[in-house]
């Protein structure tokens, strides 16, 4: 087994593409999460074999950038992922999505933590250890802070609810739906495509919440925030910078 590096094939269809056959930020955050997985799952530390140690995986941020758009009629698509740091509290991993013949489409980096099953606090990192080895490559040369903007008090705002078929096996909704709800209330156009997307999730969203998604553009600069429709508080933050 290859310690650093962790490779997937995929089948470029329908499911990762939006209707303009883009490739959807759900689409890309379904394969960093699926890989992902992949590669802890190499080491001992799947959703299962942590769930018996008592603690979950959970996702606190995450970015891309599109290098190159993947083609409509592409085939396959190969991606490959690496923990770059474990910190005390949160690990960093990094991602390469490229085409079949081996160039880069899209890079991506992301924060996870681990969360106590039974206190949902998060837990240090050293609970399990040391043996997930580190690639000290990195897709980005800047550190990966939290998204700092005010929160969206105008602008436009879209509602959206949480159903049975959002929620994973971690009891929340999965971090790719976000993205999919993001892209429903924005209807970008044909000739807007992503470039960037970055996304926080400061909150757990359970099944049948309500959000409340507010988003303000400035030029090809577009701010989300996701708002919990009965309380008001902040879910996410998310920053998009178009093509």
């Amino acid at each position: 087994m290859d310690n650093f590096t962790c490779k997937k094939m995929y089948t470029y269809t329908v499911n990762l593409k939006d209707c303009y056959d883009n490739v959807a930020p759900y689409g890309v955050l379904n394969i960093f999460q699926d890989v992902a997985s992949k590669h802890v799952e190499e080491y001992g530390y799947g959703f299962l074999d942590l769930y018996k140690l008592g603690y979950l995986w959970i996702l606190v941020r995450t970015k891309y950038e599109v290098k190159k758009s993947p083609k409509p009629n592409e085939e396959m698509l190969i991606a490959e992922t690496w923990q770059s740091e474990q910190g005390r509290a949160d690990f960093t991993r990094d991602y390469v999505i490229y085409s079949k013949d081996g160039e880069v489409l899209i890079i991506g980096t992301s924060k996870w933590c681990l969360i106590d099953v039974n206190t949902r606090r998060v837990a240090p990192t050293k609970v399990i250890g040391t043996n997930i080895v580190n690639n000290e490559k990195r897709n980005f040369s800047e550190p990966f802070k939290k998204l700092e903007f005010e929160n969206i008090t105008s602008g436009d705002s879209y509602l959206e609810k949480v159903t049975f078929s959002k929620v994973d096996h971690n009891g929340h909704m999965n971090n790719a739906y976000y993205a999919e709800f993001i892209v429903n209330a924005l209807r970008l156009k044909s000739n807007e495509v992503i470039k960037n997307f970055e996304i926080d999730y400061l909150k757990e969203v359970l099944i049948d919440d309500e959000i409340l998604i507010r988003s303000i553009r400035n030029n090809k600069e577009i701010l989300v925030e996701g708002y919990n429709n009965i309380n008001n508080i902040v879910l996410f933050k998310a920053k998009i910078e178009l093509f």
